[in-house]
Order: structure tokens, then C-alpha cells, then sequence
């Protein structure tokens, strides 16, 4: 009779400290994953990882282990100005957006990369990937356009401006957003950027500015003189003469 008291003791005992057991592991192991968000879980035994969806979600405690969550929300950004070194040695800043920043493989996010460090690991990169593409351009050669303003009133002379070549701008900005899509393979991140302007040096402009001056001055004397039927380089003379004849007579008081 005591052994058989015994032995349900022993049961109820061993039963209770089960149930315990199983309750513990299983508080433990319940997540809760939000909307535009996912949790990434670790098997502890075989290293492998898995994402986990919207949801509520149980994994046995000891068996896996939770290594982070993930937004999936865009997370667009506007970074300082970056400085690159072009072709001909010249420094320039680059201001662009990032208007597309979006985790489509969260495993990759949260096990390849520290995840919380991951605006400032994409924003390494793109620097690197714009020092690049930057090394293939002159900033005096291919970087500056001129455009050409209409005159306001009729009669009056066009004006011109220097700004950054878009069409070179495009360029950079397609080839990096197609370096970018190793963020996306090797990362599990989506990255788009768009380049706002390049900020060029203002001794830059200056000497462009300088160069399409002469470059009209010369034009102006070879239209002068295949008019007169005189050599282009007689004409610049004669120019040169009536400009220190101006200067002298404008002396004399």
C-alpha cells in the first residue's frame, strides 16, 4: 500500500516538473512577428537560419536561438556629400539620395552584416562604387556642359551658363545602381540612388568659363577675317594693335 502511494507521488512529482519543463520551453519560445517585419532564427545544433514571416510562431528553447528582426520598410535617406578624386586629380562632392533601401532577404540582413550597422556599410559602398566610376572622367574635359539661354527680348545676346553634365550624371548613376545589386545578392538590401548635382570646385568653373571666352574671341576673329580675305592670325594682330592704340589715346590728357 506505501509503495503504491508511493509510486503516484513519484508520477504526480514527475508529471508536474514535465509540465514545467514544457511550459517554459514553449514562453520562451514564442515570437511574435509584426507587420513589415521579420525574425530571423538560428537551429543551434546545425547553424542553419530561417526567416520568419508575419505572425505568431513557436520554436523550441535549446533547439533554436532568435538572432535579430528586420524592417521590410523602405528606408530611404539623404547622406552628406561625398568627396571623390577624379581623372585629372581634381576633388569634387557628389550629393545623392538614397530614395530606395529595402531588406527583400532578411537571413542575408541579419546573418551576412551587422544589421544595425547596415546604413553605414551601404553608404561605405556607395562611396567606393562612385570613387570608381569618378576615376573615368575629367572634371574640366567631361564634367562641365554649357548651356545656352535664350536672350529675354529680341535683338539682345544669348547667355551662357556652366552647370555639371547630365548626360555624364546619368551615366554614373545608371552604372551605380547596377554595382548596387551586389548589396542586393550579397547583403539580402534593395539600394537605388539618385544623383542630385556635382558640386564642383569654383576655380573650375572660373577657368571654363575663361576657355568658352576664348573660344567665342577666336571664333569672332576667323568670321572677321574670311570676311576681310585676310589671314585669322593678321587679324588677331590688328586687334591687338587698335586695343593698345585705344588704351594709349584713352592716357593722354
Amino acid at each position: 500500500m506505501l509503495e503504491s502511494a508511493g509510486l503516484i507521488l513519484f508520477l504526480i512529482i514527475a508529471g508536474l516538473f514535465v509540465a514545467m519543463v514544457l511550459v517554459w520551453l514553449f514562453k520562451d519560445g514564442l515570437i511574435e512577428v509584426g507587420p513589415y517585419e521579420a525574425v530571423v532564427v538560428k537551429n543551434i545544433w546545425t547553424g542553419t537560419a530561417r526567416g520568419l514571416a508575419a505572425g505568431m510562431h513557436q520554436i523550441i528553447a535549446g533547439w533554436e536561438e532568435r538572432l535579430g528582426t528586420a524592417t521590410l520598410k523602405n528606408e530611404p535617406s539623404d547622406p552628406p556629400v561625398v568627396n571623390v578624386i577624379t581623372k585629372d586629380a581634381v576633388e569634387i562632392g557628389v550629393d545623392y539620395i538614397i530614395h530606395t533601401q529595402q531588406v527583400v532577404d532578411a537571413v542575408k540582413a541579419v546573418t551576412v552584416i551587422r544589421y544595425e550597422d547596415r546604413g553605414s556599410l551601404i553608404q561605405i559602398r556607395i562611396r567606393g562604387y562612385l570613387q570608381g566610376e569618378m576615376k573615368k572622367y575629367s572634371a574640366e574635359d567631361d564634367l562641365i556642359e554649357v548651356v545656352v539661354i535664350p536672350p529675354p527680348k529680341e535683338g539682345e545676346k544669348a547667355t551662357e551658363r556652366r552647370r555639371p553634365n547630365m548626360a555624364i550624371i546619368s551615366d554614373i548613376q545608371g552604372a551605380i545602381i547596377t554595382l548596387l545589386v551586389e548589396v542586393l545578392d550579397q547583403w539580402g538590401i534593395k539600394v537605388e540612388i539618385r544623383i542630385q548635382n556635382l558640386i564642383l570646385p569654383s576655380k573650375l568653373t572660373e577657368v571654363a568659363e575663361e576657355a568658352a571666352t576664348a573660344q567665342r574671341e577666336g571664333q569672332r576673329i576667323k568670321d572677321k577675317a574670311e570676311a576681310a580675305g585676310v589671314s585669322p592670325w593678321l587679324m588677331a594682330i590688328g586687334d591687338v594693335v587698335a586695343d593698345v592704340a585705344k588704351l594709349a589715346g584713352g592716357g593722354k590728357k
